[in-house]
């Protein structure tokens, strides 16, 4: 597993700020804070957001690609991607120009973060979501804290070929909107 994060100016930025931010309290306040338990607890979190999905903390090239961390991103669906991912930041998606043929499934992450998914009414779709600490708006359903959904476009039809939408959502919120 690659530690890159450990070397990247956001990890190192964090760090100093924390440090600088808790010399303030004690100094100005009288407020001790556990500065070294504080940045050990990040790391904690962030490799496990390295080793739960897969990905690194990295910037993304600004060409593509299909997560946005610590960022706000546009994604353009295309057919080579079906994997989404959002931590950290915010990020918005549309998928209301599928067409038949294309890649007919599509998981969207959100964690510690916001997302927007534009649908169509008129593209056969079907949506399973599962969220926890978060909240999920799908046309005419919330789920917020705990719960998986499943929700159906009018234009789906059993046995046809559609989009199938996988949405996860942990301490965020994904909105999916017409």
């Amino acid at each position: 597993m690659k530690m890159g994060f450990l070397f990247s100016g956001i990890f190192w930025g964090l760090v100093l700020i924390l440090i600088g931010a808790s010399i303030i309290l004690k100094v100005v306040f009288d407020i001790d804070l556990p500065v070294v338990r504080t940045i050990f607890g990040l790391l904690l979190i962030a490799l496990g957001i390295q080793i739960l999905f897969g990905i690194s903390f990295k910037r993304t090239p600004s060409k593509g690609g299909n997560d946005a961390i610590f960022t706000e991103r546009v994604f353009q669906f295309n057919s080579g991607h079906s994997d989404y991912n959002t931590i950290f930041g915010k990020s918005s998606l549309d998928l209301s120009r599928w067409k038949e043929g294309e890649n007919n499934r599509v998981e969207i992450n959100t964690i510690f973060a916001n997302s927007r998914i534009r649908i169509s009414e008129k593209v056969p779709i079907k949506i399973k979501s599962d969220t926890v600490f978060g909240s999920i708006i799908l046309p005419g359903q919330n789920i917020n804290a705990f719960g998986s959904y499943n929700y159906t476009s009018p234009a789906y039809k059993e046995g046809k070929p559609h989009l199938f939408i996988e949405i996860n959502t942990v301490f965020g919120a994904t909105e999916v909107y017409e």
